[in-house]
């Protein structure tokens, strides 16, 4: 227990907690308090979570601590905090997805990502704050509260960037993992298209949403996205899909690990923020000194407008579950008028499957790419943008990250380090060829080993600061 004294248990990494508990010096109890306590302290600031489980916590804390007794090699989420998009099915709790539209719905089955976390010994402590694409979020980023934590994941990155949780899911079919995780200072894995199951998600745009995990660090996020991956009988997305090797959790040190290595970066990024250019310049640099080659990939390839017949599965889906138009009035003003939008474009079948015949030619480009100009990974920002204030408009920002989800990618966020114009966090992006998971999580892994800002936090999640 003298660790206690030093480190509060909601800061530790998976892995640490994970020595200590297996050692007798944390018990699964103790990790859960400093979770509850942190979000008590925060939650009424930062609105993180839609809904609470503390009940359910307990009981899941008491199991996981019986399994740490019982089983000789425990999974390293056993007895850990986790929160779920309040996206994520499970059976006998709420699930609302951020809209009045939701309100009152009961899941009656476990989706499969909390269905294998649980077997894993994880602990829900609840449902994160999601809302309505195209809506401004009720939560707020732990850097500014004045302003915007991201995408549709919001919750799920707050909780985890001020140690509510350690780890957390998400989802992105556009930016809605990588915006979060770079607007509040956090990393998260998204893996290649078809590797997680869908079943009991909510969905989007079926095609390419995908589900993905948040945490503190890479390292964090590849011990729980390792936990996940897999066939699923429920879900015809993982069919026919090759099977991930093991994700690595740890690199050895390398003064220049990337040497030999090609990194692709963008030929021209547009404008964006000056404090997310000067982030990036100098993440370009630091990549050259680990030894990376850095090779200039035309900015066409980066176009998704071709994808915009593909919306038409938005509409689709609200129809499907019966809320589109019979019940569209539910939805708020935002959204509603978005699907009208879609509507009123009267996209045909032709333009549809026109849109997927250019996005497997699109997939089928980024393969030879990789493969002509042998590419260890696409190398950019994750965002245009810092995080922006409430009511300043154009709050999400896929320009970085929409190509990449339209043809499968598996693609790592991580912190950059902190812009020179506003003090906020401005993430990176290491994008891989298809199901080279494992590779592109080993580049951010030597990432991070070199250069910490990971764990750099928000001042508000110290003690004393609300």
């Amino acid at each position: 227990m003298d660790r206690h004294n030093t480190t509060d248990p909601a800061d530790l990494c998976v892995l640490e907690a994970h020595e200590l508990m297996r050692a007798g010096e944390l018990s699964t109890q103790e990790r859960l308090e400093a979770s509850l306590r942190r979000i008590e302290r925060l939650e009424p600031q930062l609105h993180a979570f839609a809904r609470l489980y503390p009940a359910v916590a307990e009981g899941l804390a008491r199991d996981a601590q019986r399994r740490l007794s019982d089983d000789s090699s425990p999974s390293p989420l056993c007895g850990q905090p986790v929160a779920l998009k309040d996206w994520f099915k499970v059976a006998g709790l709420p699930l609302e997805a951020g809209s009045r539209a939701w309100k009152g719905y009961v899941a009656d089955v476990d989706c499969t990502l909390w269905d294998r976390l649980r077997a894993n010994g994880a602990v829900l402590v609840g449902h994160a704050h999601s809302f309505e694409p195209v809506t401004a979020p009720p939560t707020r980023n732990p850097w500014d509260p004045d302003r915007s934590p991201g995408g549709s994941s919001a919750g799920s990155a707050v909780a985890v960037a001020t140690g509510m949780v350690p780890v957390a899911l998400g989802t992105e079919t556009t930016q809605s993992l990588r915006q979060p995780a770079s607007h509040c200072g956090v990393s998260t894995i998204k893996p290649s298209y078809g590797q997680l199951s869908l079943f009991g998600v909510f969905g989007f745009i079926r095609s390419y949403d995908n589900p993905g995990v948040l945490g503190r660090s890479v390292q964090d996020c590849s011990i729980t996205l390792q936990t996940m991956l897999g066939t699923d009988l429920r879900d015809d997305t993982t069919y026919g899909r090759a099977g991930l090797p093991a994700l690595p959790v740890n690199v050895e040190p390398a003064d220049r690990p990337y040497a030999g290595l090609r990194f692709g970066i963008p030929d021209g990024l547009g404008r964006p923020d000056p404090g997310v250019a000067g982030v990036w310049t100098r993440a370009c640099q630091e990549a050259e000194a680990l030894g990376a080659e850095l090779v200039p990939v035309a900015a066409d390839m980066f176009d998704d407008a071709y994808a915009s017949p593909l919306e038409a599965e938005i509409v689709a889906e609200q129809r499907r579950l019966g809320l589109y138009p019979d019940r569209v009035e539910e939805y708020g003003a935002p959204f509603r008028a978005f699907l009208e939008s879609i509507v009123q474009r009267n996209i045909g079948l032709a333009d549809y499957i026109a849109a997927r015949r250019e996005r497997e030619a699109r997939m089928r480009l980024w393969a030879e790419l990789f493969r002509r100009k042998q590419l260890a990974a696409i190398l950019l920002p994750s965002c245009e943008f810092e995080a922006k204030p409430f009511g300043s408009g154009g709050q999400l920002d896929a320009r970085y990250m929409r190509w990449s989800n339209l043809c499968g990618l598996p693609a790592v966020g991580f912190p950059g380090g902190l812009s020179a114009e506003t003090g906020l966090p401005v993430g990176l992006s290491l994008v891989g060829a298809l199901d080279d998971d494992a590779s592109v999580i080993t580049l951010a892994l030597h990432y991070q080993m070199h250069y910490r800002y990971h764990l750099v936090r928000p001042h508000i999640s110290s003690p004393g600061q609300v």
